[in-house]
């Protein structure tokens, strides 16, 4: 037995042992449908892919010849294929893990008498947990040691206020102040407790169910790997087989029929389109981490792309945290004084009360007096209902003082003569100058009895107070960027609506209508559909409404990122496609429940994120387009003279250094262009509705056969001078038209920007070396041999440029004119 960190009682902890049957007896302490699993590297995979298993093969069939330089050559060039997946799947899947992982908090365990550090998901029934202020509890235990802990417990009771926990028997039959709970906070203190329930079994599970399980795949991956991986592999497969059996039956030998029939193969085996896809995933989810932004899963960048409005609070979101009174309306300024404070919590953190109190003091108003006397009970805000109160015994006196939102409080107090119009016209102009507004109310209790609520009391009516919304300097930017970017930006308040209108109007939310928690109610009362089209504002929103209204806006077609991060908010963030919330500012309910981290709460941030995931399509559809072009391009290239009775345009090692080196590395290469972030960028039509865009398809395919036809032409052309140097003029020229039509598909007028790259030098550098090295093996005469083409001169060169030139970038010279025409 041992001591850990001046508690008390001395403890021992599991055993190793006892660990892993505890693992075997309950299973992982996970709060997932299902167990995320992480990809591995297999060798199965690596000899599946259809290059690989054709530069194999050709490798074997230059051995059945005697080439056996040419045979090794082609085995390094599998085994350089097979490293890409590798390379993917051990160092970049390894980089995303522990990206992911880097958000997965590690626990202090007592296990054989020493602190050990744990991920949640090792956590056992049993474990003896040490918990401080500021951590998310991961497991429901049993309080041993206490030293002045607190908990959030809001994500069960929608309160935020922090629950002193207690140690020793206690009879409650719901939520134990012995107890703690999993998805709860730590608020303050510490403690040293018995893990007692983990995953299905604690109380957030049994009452929330699972949260969704991340997704291994994006959607579109899972549909490319599936879809496309299957079809290359056939088509690769039957082009084999075909060309193996014609040139068998017109009498050529084994070795000679099986490297064209590779040839043939290797033409329709590019590296895998889904690895190069998940690359640009991976890439963009560490370049996101890189900027402080943290996906829990790669699905997450896909639903920024697709995501058509993004809901924010009005709290914290959008104004300042620290409120100040701006002004009081009543007739006893003395006494509105003191009942506000007298309603207050006066140690809590709460902005609205930390405002009363600061208030107080600049009035000299002395409220120390009252807070001596004895308060009875006290009944916390409740955002449902928006009230709250203390009731205090005042020199014999039951004292109950309330605050809360007008349109709660007016209806509970008697008034005088003129007094609730003057009230109400003094709450509607405050509001309409962009104030919000609580009103403050008491009442003096005849019996000994507490009353169970605030509500069914008459109350005497003590005044207003307005509270100064001062917004923060970069939300109207942040706004207008992603506006830019076709996202609508929804503003959600508990305020009223000219208060809503107005802060509105200032950050650069305009809209017709502004609907309120009260039409929301009445709608549902009522059996009615509300029409949400073109409104962007929301007020008088509870919680619960806000789950309804997510529902509402999705049904309507709209794909929904939301922000939040208080406890209240975790039920909210799961039922959005995008749920954001901040490192700095969050509870741990509500970083749980989201799939986007940011380092701050800046709104910025969350414009800057949407353009980055919307980048990382935008280059995935660039790379696609360049495949499905460059494909195209060699089939013809090869197959058109081939099949008119010419030897191939292309040898196996030819075939093999494009699709293995030269095409991943000219496709790849888009991941190092950088935008102006004064740029738009749209969304993707096809992760937004799953509709293929016809025309970006019809240009991918015109361009590549416009490119084969003609390289094969230049190929037919110049073979009846020299077939050697025809096969190198034509590798040069797809080297050369790889590499242009990279750049002019960049540059195309029909992009997402509305402009150009801002830097692009990791481009520039890895298009140089491909021109470079292609340049070195057409004029270096052994190289050039072992490619099965003799060298080329400088009049060659000029012919290869000259070529690429005119057969990549006319399409830009006739999209460029068309547009003038439009113009």
């Amino acid at each position: 037995m041992a001591r850990f960190m001046n508690f008390k009682g001395e403890y021992k902890g599991l055993s190793q042992r006892q660990v892993e049957k505890n693992i075997t007896l309950y299973g992982i302490n996970s709060d997932y449908a299902a167990e995320r699993k992480r990809d591995s590297f297999s060798f199965l995979k690596m000899f599946l892919n259809p290059l690989f298993i054709f530069l194999a093969l050709a490798s074997v069939f230059y051995a059945l010849d005697g080439t056996m330089h040419l045979s090794v050559i082609c085995m390094i060039l599998a085994v350089i294929c097979a490293a890409f997946d590798a390379y993917r799947i051990i160092y970049l899947e390894g980089l995303l893990n522990s990206v992911t992982s880097s958000m997965e908090n590690s626990y202090r365990v007592v296990r054989d008498e020493n602190i050990v550090l744990v991920s949640k998901d090792e956590l056992v029934p049993d474990d003896i947990l040490i918990i401080q202020g500021g951590e998310n509890i991961p497991a429901d235990a049993f309080l041993l040691e206490v030293r002045g802990l607190t908990v959030d417990e809001g994500i069960f009771t929608g309160d935020n206020q922090p629950i002193e926990k207690t140690v020793g028997i206690d009879n409650e039959n719901e939520l134990k102040r012995t107890m703690i709970y999993s998805s709860t906070r730590a608020v303050s203190g510490s403690a040293i407790c018995r893990i007692t329930a983990t995953g299905m079994d604690t109380k957030r599970y049994m009452q929330y169910g699972a949260l969704p399980t991340p997704a291994k795949y994006t959607p579109v991956t899972e549909q490319i790997a599936r879809k496309s991986g299957v079809i290359i592999s056939f088509v690769a497969a039957l082009g084999f087989a075909i060309s193996l059996a014609l040139l068998l039956a017109k009498g050529m030998s084994l070795p000679s029929a099986g490297e064209i029939a590779c040839i043939t193969a290797l033409v329709f085996s590019p590296i895998k389109i889904s690895s190069i896809i998940r690359t640009y995933y991976i890439l963009g989810a560490i370049s996101l981490f890189k900027k402080q932004a943290v996906v829990k899963s790669l699905e997450t960048i896909d639903n920024l792309n697709s995501m058509s409005m993004l809901c924010v609070n009005k709290a914290g979101g959008i104004i300042k945290l620290k409120s100040e009174i701006q002004d009081i309306h009543a007739k006893n300024h003395e006494l509105l004084i003191n009942v506000a404070s007298l309603s207050c919590d006066m140690t809590s953190q709460n902005n609205v009360e930390q405002a009363v109190k600061i208030y107080t003091t600049f009035q000299n108003a002395d409220t120390s007096e009252e807070f001596n006397n004895e308060r009875l009970c006290a009944y916390p805000f409740s955002a449902e209902s928006r009230i709250s109160g203390n009731l205090w015994l005042v020199k014999g006196t039951r004292l109950l003082c309330i605050k809360g939102a007008p349109e709660t409080i007016f209806p509970l107090c008697d008034f005088e003569g003129n007094d609730l119009f003057e009230a109400q016209q003094s709450c509607s102009n405050a509001a309409k100058d962009g104030l919000s507004v609580i009103a403050v109310a008491f009442a003096k209790l005849d019996t000994d009895d507490i009353p169970k609520s605030l509500f069914g009391i008459r109350y005497l009516y003590a005044g207003l107070l307005s509270f100064k919304n001062e917004v923060k300097e970069s939300v109207p930017f942040a706004i207008r960027q992603c506006q830019k970017a076709g996202v609508k930006v929804a503003m959600l308040t508990g305020d009223s609506a000219d208060t809503a209108a107005f802060i509105g109007n200032i950050i650069g939310i305009k809209t017709q209508r502004v609907i309120t928690g009260y039409d929301i109610e009445s709608a549902e009362k009522n059996n009615e559909t509300l029409d949400l089209r073109g409104v962007e504002i929301f007020a008088r929103i509870t919680p619960s409404q806000k789950i309804k209204l997510i529902a509402m806006l999705k049904s309507g077609g709209e794909k929904i990122a939301v922000i939040g991060k208080d406890v209240s908010d975790a039920l909210y963030l799961q039922n959005a496609d995008v749920a954001i919330s901040s490192l700095s500012s969050s509870t741990g309910a509500a970083l749980d429940a989201s799939n986007l981290l940011l380092n701050d709460d800046n709104l910025l941030k969350v414009s800057d994120t949407i353009k980055e995931s919307r980048i990382i399509h935008f280059n995935i559809k660039r790379s696609v387009s360049l495949v499905i072009s460059l494909i195209l391009a060699m089939a013809f290239a090869v197959i058109l003279p081939w099949s008119l009775g010419f030897e191939p345009a292309f040898s196996v090692i030819t075939t093999g250094v494009l699709q293995a080196l030269i095409v991943p590395l000219v496709v790849l290469s888009y991941g190092f262009l950088k935008y102006d972030s004064k740029l738009e960028i749209s969304t993707s039509k096809y992760i937004r509705s799953k509709t293929v865009n016809k025309r970006f398809l019809a240009k991918a395919v015109l361009q590549g056969v416009v490119l084969g036809i003609g390289t094969a032409l230049a190929y037919i052309i110049s073979y009846k001078d020299n077939a050697a140097e025809a096969r190198g003029l034509i590798f040069l020229m797809y080297v050369l038209s790889s590499v242009l039509l990279m750049w002019e598909n960049q540059f195309s007028l029909a992009t997402a920007f509305k402009g150009y790259p801002k830097k692009s030098t990791g481009s520039l550098i890895i298009s140089s070396g491909i021109v470079l090295i292609s340049m070195m093996i057409s004029f270096t005469p052994k190289l050039a041999g072992i490619f099965g083409f003799s060298a080329l001169g400088f009049s060659g060169f000029l012919v290869a440029l000259g070529l690429s030139l005119v057969l990549t970038l006319w399409w830009g010279l006739v999209e460029r004119k068309s547009k003038s025409k439009a113009i």
